[in-house]
């Protein structure tokens, strides 16, 4: 959780000029692929991308939600990459929205070294974990005879994109892996968690002694106070 994706620059007008020439290309061969032989079940692909945004959502805040709850802090959020759209305030969180809804991340530090491991952990298993766990209640709400059957039902196949994009999304955060940028290295949360894990305890004393020394500062400031 220390080391978030870069932050993107904006795009150039050709990039976004390309972006949109690919996006027309690619929505207008859907349209001609579901205008011939219009079955139900290919309703699952548009359900698929509708789904992502939310889930993401609920991934990141799953991620700042754990963090709070375990005493830790939580500056940014950022959900999408690339261009920044809008950014606001939810508490003392800063929320950005980026141009791509495609995977975000959650900026948070440990505020004492109480159990730093564990609860690195936690935070890092809170997002695919919040996936895994809607899968598994609207399982357990809708009844595996219904859900896991084909069904020409849009309701029941909205339901049934829902499990499966909340199952790929839960399960690829887990399997571990790294992107390489010439800025750092980005982890993703299953390779996070094995790293929280082994990371040893200087790295987090490292990340907690400019706030030691800032609230030793203020600690200062205000017992001089006193004295005037």
């Amino acid at each position: 959780m220390f080391d978030p994706s870069p932050e993107q620059k904006p795009q150039t007008p050709n990039e976004q000029l390309l972006v949109g020439l690919m996006i027309t290309l690619a929505a207008s061969l859907l349209v001609l692929e579901f205008a011939q032989d219009f079955q139900p079940a290919k309703l699952s692909f548009f359900f698929f991308i509708f789904f992502w945004f939310p889930l993401l959502v609920l991934h990141e805040a799953a991620h700042a939600a754990m963090a709070t709850l375990l005493g830790w802090s939580v500056d940014k959020v950022v959900i999408g990459i690339g261009r920044p759209l809008r950014a606001f305030q939810v508490g003392s969180i800063a929320v950005e929205w980026r141009l791509l809804p495609l995977e975000g991340f959650t900026r948070c530090c440990p505020t004492n070294l109480e159990l730093p491991r564990v609860k690195n952990v936690l935070i890092y298993m809170a997002g695919p974990g919040s996936e895994l766990l809607l899968a598994a209640l609207i399982l357990i709400a809708v009844g595996p005879n219904h859900l896991l059957h084909s069904s020409e039902n849009i309701g029941m196949i909205a339901l049934q994109t829902l499990v499966a994009t909340s199952c790929c999304s839960g399960i690829m955060n887990l399997i571990p892996f790294s992107i390489q940028t010439p800025q750092k290295t980005i982890v993703n949360d299953g390779l996070g968690i094995i790293l929280a894990l082994i990371t040893p305890r200087k790295k987090y004393i490292e990340v907690l002694k400019p706030m030691l020394r800032g609230d030793r500062q203020l600690i200062e400031k205000n017992h001089n106070s006193s004295h005037e």
